[in-house]
């Protein structure tokens, strides 16, 4: 990756780099939405197009709450690493607030917001769980996919 001042091959690398973070996330929560679906309501002829939308849901709410709580956390509990934030308070609650995320989904899937952060049964609880190691090991392939490409995030 180039290092000038906003030339266009550098806004090809970032274009690049953006899709190739939106296709690492999108296409795990598409996956894992379409079998939420099929496994907590089931409906004949719907499960791709709901699957979908729910994945651009799903990379929504990650986006926001995501930055969200890499703000609050690099402002309420600093570090000197190269991140500016305490990794010990961050990653607990990361995986708190995915928990929220893909309780949020479950809900939508079910159509009932009905024991919304607990969940609704030992199916909905482990697909919640599911989702979670799911967001986390698309983590892991995004740090891939760009170190791939030339750019290292952190």
């Amino acid at each position: 990756m180039t290092t000038g001042g906003g030339s266009f091959a550098d806004s090809l690398d970032m274009l690049g780099i953006a899709t190739a973070y939106f296709l690492s996330k999108y296409i795990p929560y598409v996956l894992w939405s379409g079998y939420g679906i099929w496994l907590l309501s089931p409906k004949p002829g719907t499960l791709a197009r709901r699957a979908l939308v729910l994945g651009v849901l799903r990379l929504a709410l990650g986006l926001m709450t995501g930055w969200t709580l890499v703000y609050l956390v690099a402002v309420l509990a600093p570090a000197g690493n190269r991140l500016g934030f305490s990794i010990p308070v961050y990653y607990p609650l990361l995986l708190l607030v995915r928990w929220l995320e893909w309780s949020v989904i479950s809900g939508v899937i079910r159509r009932s917001w009905r024991r919304l952060p607990l969940g609704t049964g030992r199916a909905d609880t482990l697909w919640r769980l599911g989702g979670v190691a799911v967001s986390c090991l698309t983590d892991v392939l995004v740090i891939f996919v760009i170190g791939a490409m030339g750019w290292i995030p952190c």
